[in-house]
């Protein structure tokens, strides 16, 4: 079952980044449905982050999914702001602080699995 969870996380991290380029690309093809005002789809990238980061932290729970769930909110939503945050004072493009917050989110699931190895 660890081997299953383990391919699982990795597909979703696959679809993580097959989506921030899709995201990427609409925003950019100006697609209304990725812009709420103008956020220049912030908001739809920082949803998206937040669901996957949601569902890897689901799949890495044996029990309390709902507290890993909201465990994985919590860490999406401070990934992308902190990401944003470092990418805001350069003069890079919007996708780089995207695939920063992704970054970041595989790396907490990384160290959440190695502090799980070691108990």
């Amino acid at each position: 079952m660890a081997k299953f969870n383990k391919y699982l996380i990795l597909l979703t991290l696959v679809v993580a980044f097959i989506g921030t380029f899709f995201i990427d690309y609409q925003i950019k093809s100006h697609n209304m449905l990725y812009y709420h005002g103008k956020d220049n789809g912030l908001i739809v990238r920082l949803e998206w982050v937040c669901l996957i980061s949601c569902i890897c932290y689901i799949l890495l729970a044996k029990k309390h999914k709902l507290i890993f769930a909201l465990l994985g909110l919590i860490v999406g939503f401070l990934s992308l702001t902190i990401s944003y945050f470092l990418i805001y004072f350069t003069n890079l493009q919007d996708i780089y602080y995207h695939l920063l917050s992704i970054v970041m989110l595989i790396v907490s699931i990384f160290l959440i699995k190695l502090k799980n190895n070691y108990k």
